[in-house]
């Protein structure tokens, strides 16, 4: 239990900005899956990669995942794209 009055008010502050992150990383997570899913099918896939990719950089620049992290996830979603548009003109 906390005693002293900083460390009531860096608990209250840490439990509303943990709730405040969790929301945003779940809407990261929609916005990644959605990203992947479009890829498979190939419909609309570039534009929703783009915004993905957006996405990764905004949340790696607020700190709600690592930098090394968002250019690994990006990295890879662009390789599968760029994968997915040479077997299309092929």
């Amino acid at each position: 239990m906390a005693w002293h009055a900083s460390t009531k008010k860096r608990l209250r502050r840490d439990t509303k900005k943990r709730v405040e992150n969790k929301s945003q990383i779940h809407a990261l997570r929609t916005c990644l899956k959605k990203a992947r899913e479009t890829l498979v099918s190939g419909i609309e896939s570039v534009a929703c990669v783009r915004g993905a990719q957006s996405a990764l950089a905004v949340s790696a620049a607020k700190g709600l995942i690592h930098r090394n992290a968002a250019a690994r996830k990006t990295s890879r979603m662009m390789k599968k794209m760029h994968a997915q548009q040479l077997s299309a003109q092929a």
